[in-house]
């Protein structure tokens, strides 16, 4: 262990926090719940329609055993909404105001889990700052914040608190068996939930190889043991589905044959078309369809893997879409640039040692921006 190498927690939650938390939580049922009642056509997706009659279905009584309502065998998160819906309509009635309270409340508990993280790491700025851009976000993420898919989307919020622990565990705030059983039991059942947030899981792991090396055993053992009590759900699910939720992470890589309509990758064309892609794309054109055609055919038309010429964005020839990403690009990283930048001020006065610390620090924390 490197007891040099500590992130120290700034304050605590305090009652203004409360308060300013609370605002934002008003303000973000008050828009949603605006937009769903004067536009609800816009807030629909074809998927949801099954987390409808699943929760209908269960109302009227079990015709199957619960796990099967799994929409998905890879991601027990569908499941997780369907409880949530069926409860909802129990409460309120079947409507799609209720359908939508379920996604709504995970959009709550991730704005929380945002402005908590800010807060208790980083100051009250950082909180308010990065809670109202999501509270602001763009229009894919809050549409995609009103589907109760249970999915990426919700995923998130397992992600901020693993984060939330982990810092805690790095700060030596919550290094105790008991706060690495905790970070265990959250990774597990957002594994089970979805296994997006199994790339958080790797960023944590990843900074506290670099910044303190290998855990003790115990602590070891405490978070495999939260991590199985989180997977218990995972376990039930594939031991009674001859764990196809794990051979779906082999087709999802390339490493199988999938099951659904795609055209075969391996692992590196996935990875190339994941970067050079679908993130570009996403930034710019969120809600540009590229599903119906292959990765290369795809990567052709929109001359995104043009290694001999460059790298292009958009038509070839055409600057347009790629100084929108360079402008993407600058407004995501000049943050972390001005950070960093900061750090070599105020630490300029220390020895090498001191100022490889801090910038140590802040590439790691570029490694949980990455991940996110």
């Amino acid at each position: 262990m490197n007891d040099a190498v500590t992130v120290r927690s700034r304050a605590s939650m305090e009652r203004d926090d409360w308060l300013f938390m609370g605002g934002l939580l008003l303000i973000l049922f008050a828009t949603r719940i605006a937009w769903i009642l004067s536009n609800p056509d816009a807030t629909q997706y074809w998927e949801e329609d099954y987390r409808w009659v699943a929760a209908r279905e269960i109302l009227a009584g079990l015709q199957q055993p619960v796990f099967d309502y799994q929409a998905d065998n890879y991601q027990g998160g569908s499941l997780v909404l369907i409880g949530i819906i069926t409860g909802l309509f129990a409460l309120f009635g079947e409507s799609l105001l209720s359908l939508k309270l379920a996604p709504l409340g995970f959009a709550a508990a991730t704005l929380a889990a945002i402005y908590i993280l800010g807060r208790l790491w980083f100051g009250r700025r950082t909180a308010l700052i990065a809670a109202s851009a999501y509270l602001a976000g763009p229009p894919l993420l809050l549409h995609s914040a009103l589907i109760p898919m249970g999915s990426h989307g919700e995923s998130a919020l397992f992600s901020l608190v693993q984060f939330i622990c982990f810092l805690g565990i790095l700060s030596r705030r919550w290094h105790t068996p008991l706060g690495w059983a905790a970070l265990g039991f959250v990774s597990g059942l957002g594994l089970w939930f979805c296994y997006t947030s199994g790339l958080s899981l790797v960023a944590c792991g990843m900074t506290w190889l670099i910044l303190e090396g290998i855990p003790r055993l115990r602590l070891l053992l405490a978070a495999t043991g939260g991590a199985l009590l989180g997977l218990i759900p995972w376990f039930a699910y594939n031991l009674q589905n001859d764990f196809t939720g794990f051979l779906r992470l082999f087709e999802i890589f390339g490493a199988g044959d999938p099951i659904d309509a795609w055209v075969a990758q391996g692992p590196l064309e996935k990875f190339l078309g994941l970067v050079l892609r679908d993130l570009p794309i996403g930034m710019l054109d969120p809600f540009r369809d590229l599903s119906h055609v292959g990765v290369q055919r795809r990567a052709g038309e929109e001359g995104l893997m043009d290694f001999g010429d460059g790298l292009r964005f958009g038509a070839p020839g055409s600057e347009t879409e790629t100084s929108q990403l360079a402008g993407v690009l600058v407004v995501i990283e000049a943050p972390w640039v001005v950070r960093i930048a900061g750090a070599i001020q105020r630490h300029g006065q220390h020895d090498d040692a001191e100022l490889a610390r801090v910038l140590r620090y802040h590439h790691v924390q570029i490694l949980f921006h990455v991940a996110a």
